[in-house]
C-alpha cells in the first residue's frame, strides 16, 4: 500500500509541475514570436488547465494587442471587450509568482488607460450604447476600486512604498453637474474654471525638458506646453491631495467611502477642448521630477505615455498638500 502511494505521489508531482510551467512557456514563447496561434493555444490550454492563469493572462494580451491597432472605435471595442473578460478570469485564479513575473499592476494601468480613450472615441463617434457597456466591464473590473489591506504596503502608481489604515471603496456614479469648492476640497466633477497653483513651475518644466530630451534622442517631436493640460493636471494632482485618494477618475470623499464623480478623459476635456486628449500619467510622494519621472520611465504604461508619437500637446502639474497622505502629486497629460 505504502508503495503504492509512493508511486502516485512520484507521478503526480511532476504533472503538477508541468501543469502548471507549461502552459506559461509555450505561449510566452508563442506571445514574444508575435505568433498568431497564441491565441488558439491559450484558448486550447484553458480547457485543459482551467485553473491555471498563464492562459488566460496571454489570451487577454493577444485581444489587447488587436485592439490597440483598430481604425475604428467600434471594432476597438469588440477587441478590448473580449481583452478584458479573461483580464476577469485572470484576476480571479491568478498567482502572485505569476502576477509578479508579468508586472500585472503595470499591464492594469495600460488597460484602464487605454479603455478610457476607448470610452471617449466611442462617444464622440455617438456610440453610446457601446460606450455605457465598456464603462461598466471596466468597472466589473478591480480597478472600479481602490483596494488597500489594512495596515499593509502598496504600490501606488510605480511609486514609493508608503502605508496605509484603513480599506476603502469607491462608489461610482455616472455623473454630477458642477464641482463646488468645500473647506478647500473640490467636489463634483471639474468645471474647466479652477486654477490651481503649482508647487514648482520650474520642476514641472522640469519635467518637460526631461520627457523632450529623450523624445529626441529616439527621433520624436517634442510636446509644446499646453496652458489648458496644465490647469487639468494641476487640478486633478490638487485633488487627489486634498481628497486623499490616487487614482485617474475623480472621486469626492464622503467620509470613509470615496465616490467617483467622473472619468478622466471627462474631466481633462473639461479645461481643454481644442485637440483630442490621449493619455494621463499620476504618481504621488516625491517631490524632484527626476524622480517621478524615474517611476514612469520605468513603468510600461506611464512610459508609453510619455513616448507616443502621436502626442503634440502636454501639461504638467505638480502640487503639495501638507497632511495629505504622500504629501506631493503629480500629474501628465497628453493630447494629439
Amino acid at each position: 500500500m505504502r508503495r503504492s502511494i509512493s508511486l502516485i505521489l512520484l507521478l503526480t508531482l511532476p504533472y503538477l509541475t508541468f501543469s502548471f510551467n507549461y502552459p506559461y512557456k509555450r505561449l510566452n514563447k508563442l506571445y514574444e514570436a508575435k505568433d498568431e496561434k497564441c491565441l488558439n493555444v491559450a484558448e486550447r490550454f484553458i480547457k485543459i488547465f482551467p485553473h491555471n492563469s498563464a492562459p488566460y493572462y496571454y489570451a487577454m494580451a493577444v485581444h489587447f494587442d488587436k485592439a490597440q491597432v483598430q481604425e475604428t472605435p467600434r471594432k476597438k471595442y469588440n477587441e478590448l471587450s473580449k481583452a478584458l473578460r479573461y483580464a476577469r478570469s485572470f484576476e480571479r485564479i491568478k498567482d502572485k509568482d505569476f502576477e509578479d513575473k508579468m508586472n500585472w499592476a503595470d499591464k492594469e494601468d495600460e488597460i484602464n488607460i487605454y479603455a478610457e480613450e476607448v470610452i471617449a472615441e466611442l462617444k464622440e463617434a455617438k456610440l453610446r450604447q457601446l460606450s455605457k457597456a465598456l464603462f461598466s466591464k471596466r468597472k466589473r473590473m478591480k480597478w472600479g476600486k481602490v483596494d488597500i489591506l489594512n495596515n499593509e504596503e502598496v504600490e501606488v502608481d510605480s511609486g514609493p512604498l508608503v502605508k496605509l489604515d484603513k480599506l476603502e471603496e469607491v462608489e461610482t456614479i455616472e455623473s454630477v453637474s458642477e464641482s463646488n469648492k468645500v473647506d478647500g476640497q473640490y467636489y463634483g466633477l471639474a468645471l474647466g474654471t479652477e486654477m490651481i497653483l503649482s508647487h514648482s513651475m520650474s520642476s514641472e518644466k522640469k519635467m518637460l525638458d526631461l520627457v523632450n530630451a529623450e523624445r529626441k534622442k529616439k527621433g520624436m517631436g517634442q510636446l509644446v506646453w499646453k496652458e489648458s493640460l496644465t490647469n487639468a493636471a494641476r487640478y486633478h494632482a490638487y485633488d487627489m491631495g486634498s481628497q486623499d485618494y490616487v487614482s485617474h477618475d475623480s472621486q469626492d470623499r464622503k467620509g470613509e467611502k470615496l465616490i467617483e464623480v467622473g472619468g478622466t478623459f471627462d474631466r481633462i476635456r473639461k479645461f481643454h477642448t481644442t485637440s483630442f486628449v490621449n493619455s494621463e500619467n499620476i504618481a504621488a510622494g516625491n517631490e524632484r521630477a527626476v524622480d517621478t519621472y524615474s517611476q514612469w520611465y520605468h513603468s510600461p504604461g506611464h512610459y508609453h505615455n510619455m513616448f507616443n508619437k502621436s502626442s503634440k500637446e502636454v501639461g504638467i502639474g505638480v502640487v503639495h498638500v501638507p497632511g495629505s497622505t504622500f504629501g506631493y502629486y503629480w500629474v501628465f497629460c497628453t493630447a494629439n
